[in-house]
């Protein structure tokens, strides 16, 4: 387990940073196949900035955090998890090459709103800056009661988004909203 601080701001990055630094130098040598499996962040994010990773069998609570998960490559299997979203995002897509985010699988995860006292954001969010996702697939997943959408993507392309439930979703009056 992992509990992070308070902090004094969303972006605070306290928690798991597995990959290349957004924004910084590439590492020496290639960063791939990171796994998280049977964990539990809170009051913590994971930002995973590498391909071929898995993410599954969690509890990643994004509670005074912008967002819960990071993704900023492709070839990531995000399975069977429990994700409270923070203020922004649950799962945020983005990398700073503005390459599409190709072979995601976000499957069978359960987004998780239902605190009153935690402002929960978008489920799933992709920032069109970031490219995109190509050949990927949203599925089976449940969200529930969120401030937010429960998906919210600027640019899909060859992908599927099925077989989801949404429950309460987009909640909060929109025009409030921290993003």
């Amino acid at each position: 387990s992992l509990y992070g601080d308070d902090g004094t701001a969303l972006s605070n990055n306290y928690g798991v940073a597995l990959g290349t630094a957004f924004g910084g130098s590439p590492p020496a040598g290639p960063a791939f196949v990171c796994h998280i499996r049977h964990s539990r962040l809170s009051r913590a994010k994971a930002v995973i900035n590498t391909t071929d990773s898995y993410v599954e069998s969690n509890e990643m609570w994004g509670n005074k955090r912008d967002f819960a998960i990071q993704l900023g490559g492709g070839g990531t299997f995000v399975t069977n998890n429990q994700i409270v979203p923070g203020e922004l995002y649950g799962i945020y897509l983005y990398n700073t090459s503005g390459w599409m985010l190709d072979i995601l699988r976000i499957i069978g995860n359960y987004f998780d709103g239902s605190y009153k006292e935690i402002f929960t954001g978008d489920g799933i969010y992709q920032k069109a800056s970031s490219g995109g996702i190509l050949n990927s697939v949203i599925a089976d997943n449940s969200f529930w009661n969120l401030n937010g959408s429960g998906v919210r993507f600027e640019n899909v392309q060859n992908s599927r988004i099925v077989n989801n439930n949404f429950v309460d979703c987009a909640s909060s009056d929109l025009s409030n909203r921290p993003d």
